[in-house]
């Protein structure tokens, strides 16, 4: 359970980087 607890902020700091390279690529892509 502890390990759960752990990876949690992982996971979110994961999608928050994904979201963010998501998001820099959706712009380029409007750019061009």
């Amino acid at each position: 359970m502890h390990h759960a607890a752990r990876s949690r902020p992982l996971l979110l700091l994961f999608f928050l980087l994904l979201a963010s390279t998501g998001r820099a690529s959706w712009h380029m892509l409007l750019e061009s």
